[in-house]
């Protein structure tokens, strides 16, 4: 079975250094560790925006998930944007 979240509960669980960014069909999110630097997560929508359910209540299911740590959420974004 598969594990599905929504960008509304990713919102919830991201700190206020963190953001959740919808990017076309994928959902960036990035986020700051304890160590102060920043991680990033992919995911792509199970339901289609807007038609199924609300942007926000859409399933979303984990496709990629940074092995790196970043030293700000600008470059963790860029790794979201550079992935295919």
């Amino acid at each position: 079975m598969r594990d599905f979240t929504t960008m509304e509960h990713l919102q919830e669980r991201v700190s206020s250094y963190g953001a959740v960014l919808r990017y076309n069909d994928r959902v960036f999110v990035t986020d700051i560790t304890h160590t102060g630097q920043f991680r990033a997560s992919i995911y792509e929508f199970v339901d289609e925006p807007d038609v199924d359910f609300d942007q926000i209540e859409c399933r979303l299911f984990l496709i990629d998930t940074s092995h790196k740590a970043f030293e700000d959420a600008g470059h963790a974004v860029a790794w979201c944007l550079r992935q295919k």
